[in-house]
This record gives structure tokens, C-alpha cells and sequence, in this order.
């Protein structure tokens, strides 16, 4: 399958606090680029909602982002392949 990718993206383990129309999600960002992310969570939003990102950096400080939702994905019992979770777009 080809790569649709225009950035490559990092594997990092960042927790997240996500401040949604939904109210406060709790999650983690797994790859990163400098356009976007993937966040695993719980409860994904659907695509073009906003949200607020909280982001503890591994040196403890934080990192305040604006991003918009591109796609997100329930987690799937049969395939057990993709973790619940949606792709971000870091708004600028």
C-alpha cells in the first residue's frame, strides 16, 4: 500500500487532555508529525469536530495545541488491529 503521508510521522507515547464539545477526554498521542497526530483514546470524536490539546511533554511541561479531527476509527474486535483512536490536524 502507498504511503499517503506528505510528513513523516514519530512513534511517542504523550498523554493528552482533549477539551471537546463532548467535555474533558482523556488519551494518548502515539505518532506525531508537525502537522498532525494520531491520538488513542476511548471515545474518538467524528471528523471536522475541534478540540483543545493539553499535552504533557516527557519533560513533564506542557504543550497547548488547537486541532480539528480528519478521521477517526472504533476500535475492532475482529480485526484487532487498530486501536480506538482518531487522526488530528493541528490547527495553526
Amino acid at each position: 500500500m502507498e504511503e499517503r503521508r506528505s510528513r513523516s510521522r514519530f512513534e511517542v507515547k504523550h498523554p493528552v487532555t482533549m477539551t471537546t464539545s463532548r467535555g474533558i477526554i482523556e488519551g494518548k498521542i502515539i505518532n506525531l508529525s508537525g502537522i498532525g497526530a494520531f491520538i488513542r483514546c476511548r471515545k474518538p470524536l467524528n471528523k471536522g469536530e475541534r478540540l483543545h490539546l493539553s499535552v504533557t511533554l516527557p519533560d513533564g511541561s506542557n504543550s497547548e495545541l488547537s486541532a480539528e479531527v480528519v478521521w477517526s476509527t472504533a476500535y475492532s474486535r475482529v480485526a484487532n488491529k487498530t486501536p480506538s483512536g482518531m487522526g488530528v490536524r493541528f490547527l495553526w
